[in-house]
């Protein structure tokens, strides 16, 4: 049964840049605190010049407000920071995203904070200190090579509920195409995956396109990303995310439910493993059996639930 989802996407025109290294900070987030004119919401860094803020709710009042970026969670920080993005007096938000980009050769480095700050008044109606992201898939790139249709970019998983594809072409020409997301990058996973957000009915040239999951949906499970035509079932460039090897369930750590779901694939020291995704994933040296080694290998690679495993254990 084909599943698709509703979504926010954002696109924002971007000068041709090679694909670089994810910045740092993106994923990381702000939940904002709710101290004046209904403000509430959760800002997110995208990269070095860009966060967005999600679930945004403010009621418009104020006069000349604006998010503020600061050094510290501090009104005398927010005083002296940095102001960005548009005028936000007499523009009321009920729970939509906005998405900011810094002025020209600024960047987020040395701003830890943000507010939503009424200048005149230089009271903080609301506001949040970055953090490092609990989901422990962000930040995972995967390259998507050129392929049918001018179809390449970089794409890269920001939170649990938003992908970016960045340096992104396409050019617009076929029917019924969609961003797909995959158990793995096999046709038959994409044939039986999830499209993610509106139809790509245009073309698209260096852009940047964010794709955010509605609430209570997540990334995880899904290992791979393709750009999909539904009419001839066919994807046009795709790639695979860094996975941990242990990771059968694809949500960025390796826990008990690993464990749990590794036990269902053991029958036995000179059975085969059955014959699915998740135990063909948890014979980690195939082959063919999940046994005592596998159990072993696997738990090297050990997590705390929501805790990402040590670098050697990325695949």
């Amino acid at each position: 049964m084909r599943l698709i989802v509703a979504s926010v996407v954002i696109l924002i025109l971007a000068p041709f840049a090679p694909a670089e290294a994810p910045y740092a900070r993106a994923g990381w987030y702000a939940d904002l605190s709710t101290l004046a004119h209904g403000v509430s919401g959760r800002a997110t860094i995208v990269d070095q010049d860009t966060f967005r803020i999600d679930d945004f709710f403010y009621d418009g009042g104020g006069i000349i407000v604006y998010a503020y970026l600061g050094e510290a969670d501090s009104n005398a920080s927010f005083a002296a920071g940095l102001e960005t993005g548009p005028q936000l007096r007499g523009t009321a938000f009920g729970g939509g995203s906005l998405v900011i980009d810094l002025p020209a050769g600024r960047t987020l480095d040395g701003y830890e904070a943000v507010s939503i700050w009424c200048v005149v008044a230089k009271a903080n109606f609301g506001s949040g200190t970055f953090a490092p992201p609990t989901y422990a898939r962000a930040g995972y790139s995967v390259p998507l090579p050129p392929g049918s249709h001018s179809t390449h970019g970089l794409a890269t998983i920001v939170d649990e509920r938003t992908i970016r594809l960045e340096n992104f072409h396409y050019d617009g020409f076929a029917p019924l195409v969609y961003v797909n997301l995959g158990v793995d990058s096999s046709d038959a996973s994409f044939l039986n995956g999830t499209w993610i957000g509106p139809q790509l009915v245009s073309a698209y040239k260096n852009e940047t396109l964010t794709v955010q999951f509605p609430p209570g949906q997540t990334v995880s499970g899904f290992g791979a990303v393709c750009i999909w035509c539904e009419v001839i079932n066919m994807c046009f460039t795709r790639g695979v995310f860094p996975r941990a090897l242990a990771d059968l369930d694809i949500d960025g750590d390796v826990d008990i439910t690993d464990h749990e779901l590794r036990l269902g694939c053991t029958l036995g020291p000179d059975a085969a493993a059955p014959n699915t995704r998740v135990c063909a994933d948890a014979d980690l040296n195939a082959d063919g059996r999940v046994d005592l080694r596998d159990f072993a290998d696997a738990a090297l690679c050990h997590s705390a639930k929501g805790r990402r495993p040590a670098g050697e254990c990325i695949e």
